[in-house]
């Protein structure tokens, strides 16, 4: 399929409200003198925030917008559930940065995240697997979905797939193909972190 034709032939259906994005921010609670917190994440907390969830260790927050129409208001999103949250957590601190602070010398101490039965084995899985502390890698995660008026108006105007849903997959894998294709310059841009701080003590 000829993606950039078929986008050139309907651009008038490309607009501002064509894409909507969302974003997970992940990050370690810590004390105010940068260590680990060692509190339990409160359940009031994570009832009156539904964006608010734990990722792999009891320690590690991921703050999750809805979807939103632009950039810019997910950025809004974004930053109104980080304020909250950290609201929620004072005195503790959200970690600014991908590499974690000092964790403790026996990666066992890391606090896997008290979630149901199944999210605790699948995460116990990962710590045999990988170990713990490379799980404590926090990061900043952007999905991205066409609205469905685009994708029909472009399913609309093409003629080698007959199935609307073989067609959204299809858009979906060349989408991840372009991103693949450069995800070396974004790694390079991104995924740098200034500083780690020593593991030990």
């Amino acid at each position: 399929m000829e993606w950039q034709r078929l986008l050139t032939k309907n651009a008038a259906l490309i607009d501002a409200q064509a894409i909507q994005i969302g974003l997970e921010r992940e990050g370690q609670r810590v004390t105010s003198t940068g260590r680990l917190a060692e509190t339990t994440l409160s359940p009031v907390l994570i009832s009156k925030l539904p964006g608010l969830q734990r990722d792999f260790a009891e320690t590690q927050l991921e703050l999750v917008t809805p979807p939103q129409v632009g950039s810019q208001a997910v950025l809004r999103a974004l930053t109104l559930l980080t304020q909250q949250v950290r609201q929620g957590l004072s005195p503790e601190l959200i970690w600014p940065l991908s590499m974690p602070p000092r964790l403790p010398q026996n990666e066992q101490d890391i606090p896997i995240a008290k979630l149901d039965t199944n999210a605790v084995a699948y995460r116990q899985q990962l710590a045999r697997r990988y170990g713990r502390r490379r799980q404590m890698l926090s990061g900043l995660h952007c999905n991205i979905s066409i609205t469905t008026g685009l994708m029909k108006g472009l399913y609309d105007a093409q003629t080698d797939c007959h199935e609307f849903t073989t067609f959204k997959n299809r858009c979906y894998l060349h989408i991840a193909q372009n991103y693949l294709h450069y995800r070396w310059l974004l790694t390079y841009l991104y995924g740098c972190s200034p500083q780690c701080w020593p593991q030990s003590g």
